[in-house]
């Protein structure tokens, strides 16, 4: 069924009218006070009593309600058109007693409507951890198999279904957590709660559930104990015949089919838990690189001199939006000692004007046949290339040299490398540069201050002593 075939078409009048707060406290009121009872319904007058002491405590003096035609002061009256008007939009019922008194009913769509209202304002959110054990519990108690799918699998799509709705809700409402954590504070003040809330990632159930050390242990479990019940035979017809009976299905291959898709999807869910955590983590990694982008755009705007500058920018850049001739005109002297300041123009994909391009048809040069090397030329051009390649400071190269000066001794002094050219000395920088890859053969100790500066050959430099590695 659609909704509107369940619930009146103005049911949502009273929600999107000018006392929308009034009335969601009215009906707050009625819930709280037959939820009491043994099913949700109270006496009218009690009702208009609560009201009643409800108007007297309000700041509002006179009310026009929607289908009034005079201004109410009296809070008698005004609890009386509240119930009057939700009766009339489908919250409410009103049944006469057997004594002549009246009975106020909700409705059971009002009821569920009511209760997901207060879960909103209350930012309620699902026990994570308790609901995978209490599926677990369910699972690996052989008693609830006696009837396998009214104790079982109804509990444990019930749970199921409220536990990743609630994953999924939390996926979806990390970034407004932590934009309404971070909107209106002071840098100060969101560095304060930063870490706490890096945490907690936004939820003391979120975070209860990834340090628990039991949820992969369920997890395997539970997927286990389904996988059963679809490949023992017993197990499910009994199953499909607790299913027919609950749902009042009398096609058993449909009902079959229906079964065996319900509990597959309850193990696709648990086989996806460990992606969805991933994805929760991620994006909430990703929304707290924005708090620390803005932490850092707050204290750029703080009184320390890089803010005082950013501040006199903005100013300048909000007087040059009311005159835009004033990058053109003579400035202040004080301005001007700061940073010279210019008119700018350029063009860019959101510019109105539409650059010409020139269109120029180029005759491609002809291609000309090389003449082929001879054996000798090749030959030639080769021994150039690993010459080349041989002075080239690579690390291999470097290794090369030092292990070909050190030859059999265990360590020598750097001062005792040949050092004739500035291409020695860029040698020496890169012998102590790569003795810090494991890779090459050797490895360099500084020396004692009074033995260190070496002069040689108009060059200077700090002595270090070279050793072979074991």
């Amino acid at each position: 069924m659609k909704l509107f075939q369940v619930i009146p078409e103005n049911f949502f009048k009273p929600l999107t009218s000018k006392y929308r707060e009034t009335y969601l406290d009215c009906l707050e009121i009625i819930y709280n006070s037959a939820k009491l009872e043994y099913s949700f319904s109270v006496d009218k007058e009690q009702i208009l009593s609560v009201l009643e002491q409800y108007f007297d405590d309000s700041t509002f003096e006179n009310i026009l309600f929607e289908d009034e035609v005079e201004i109410l002061s009296d809070s008698r009256a005004k609890a009386s058109s509240v119930i009057r008007y939700l009766k009339a939009t489908g919250w409410i019922d009103l049944e006469q007693e057997d004594n002549f008194t009246e009975k106020v009913n909700l409705y059971d769509y009002s009821i569920s409507m009511l209760e997901t209202f207060s879960g909103i304002s209350k930012q309620e959110e699902v026990e994570y951890q308790s609901s995978i054990s209490q599926i677990f519990s369910v699972l690996v108690n052989k008693e609830n198999y006696k009837k396998p799918y009214e104790y079982v699998i109804l509990n444990v799509k019930t749970s199921s279904d409220q536990l990743f709705n609630g994953l999924k809700k939390l996926n979806s409402s990390i970034k407004k957590r932590i934009d309404s954590m971070t909107r209106d504070q002071s840098a100060a003040d969101i560095q304060r709660d930063f870490f706490q809330y890096q945490e907690e990632i936004g939820s003391k159930a979120y975070h209860r559930l990834m340090t628990s050390e039991n949820i992969a242990y369920y997890k395997v479990t539970i997927v286990e104990c389904l996988r059963e019940v679809l490949q023992n035979e017993q197990h499910f017809q009994n199953t499909l015949n607790g299913y027919m009976a609950i749902e009042q299905l009398s096609n058993r291959d449909a009902a079959e089919e229906s079964l065996r898709n319900d509990i597959r999807e309850i193990i696709s869910s648990f086989n996806r838990l460990d992606e969805m955590n991933l994805s929760i983590t991620n994006k909430h990694s990703k929304y707290l690189q924005s708090v620390l982008a803005r932490v850092q755009f707050l204290m750029m705007n703080s009184s320390d001199t890089e803010g005082m500058i950013n501040q006199l920018l903005a100013q300048l850049s909000e007087e040059s939006m009311l005159d835009s001739n004033l990058l053109q005109d003579e400035v202040d002297e004080a301005v001007s000692r700061i940073f010279p300041l210019y008119p700018h123009q350029f063009l860019d994909g959101g510019s109105l004007y539409s650059a010409p391009f020139g269109k120029r048809n180029n005759m491609p040069e002809k291609i000309v046949a090389l003449s082929s090397l001879s054996n000798a030329e090749k030959k030639k051009r080769r021994l150039a290339m690993q010459q080349r390649l041989q002075r080239q400071f690579t690390r291999k190269n470097i290794n090369a040299f030092v292990l070909e000066q050190l030859k059999d001794q265990k360590s020598l002094l750097a001062s005792s490398l040949p050092l004739e050219s500035k291409r020695d000395l860029i040698r020496l920088i890169f012998v102590r540069v790569y003795s810090k890859n494991l890779q090459v053969g050797y490895r360099i100790r500084p020396l004692k201050t009074d033995q260190v500066l070496i002069t040689r050959n108009q060059f200077r430099f700090n002595d270090f002593l070279i050793e072979r590695r074991i």
